[in-house]
């Protein structure tokens, strides 16, 4: 967006040198401060805040972050997450969180009240989301909770087994000489059939 001050002034002044130039100047200058504010505005918020602001937020709460590996859109999650980790813990409120977290219908989550039991499932398929998760069950699930976590797995495993025999032989004592005949002689293998029942 451009800033044309030179609207504003009298009609006389159009063609003077001078106020051209300081025209000039002052449009730049009042671009560079739209600018600004709008940065200070989109700071405020932390889906919308710059990289700097991130890092700042990170550093308030302790957050350590690897720059290689971390997306600029987990670090703004795994920042809100924080924050709204302050409440009381309800099952109503893990699971808004969990859904923020890692996503509705990814994971089953079951309280046992007699046995002051919480179990998670859920697919561990990303370390950043899982520490998180970790985090946030730490810093909130009261002390005297047991908690659970289970490693849902979708991949489905196929195991095939097959059986092979061979005749054997035997040499007793004193029939073989060491270094020059074997004790076991061993026939080829051959696959024997099983009964899938």
């Amino acid at each position: 967006m451009s800033t044309n001050l030179g609207q504003y002034l009298p009609s006389f002044y159009n063609g003077i040198r001078e106020t051209d130039e300081l025209m000039t100047v002052e449009n730049e200058l009042f671009d560079e401060l739209n600018w600004k504010m709008r940065l200070a505005v989109d700071d405020q918020f932390i889906i919308t805040c710059s990289p700097d602001m991130l890092y700042f937020w990170e550093q308030l709460l302790g957050i350590r972050y690897d720059p290689a590996t971390e997306t600029e859109s987990f670090r703004r999650i795994r920042i809100i997450n924080r924050f709204s980790s302050s409440q009381n813990l309800t099952l109503w409120w893990l699971r808004e969180r969990l859904d923020y977290l890692i996503g509705r219908d990814y994971y089953e989550l079951h309280l046992d009240y007699d046995n002051y039991l919480l179990q998670i499932t859920l697919p561990i398929d990303n370390q950043f989301v899982f520490n998180e998760l970790l985090h946030l069950i730490r810093t909130t699930i009261p002390a005297n909770l047991i908690f659970r976590l289970t490693p849902k797995v979708f991949e489905s495993l196929v195991i095939e087994t097959r059986v092979y025999a061979t005749e054997a032989e035997r040499l007793r004592a004193g029939h073989w000489v060491v270094g020059e005949t074997p004790i076991l002689r061993k026939g080829s293998y051959q696959e024997v059939p099983i009964n899938a029942n």
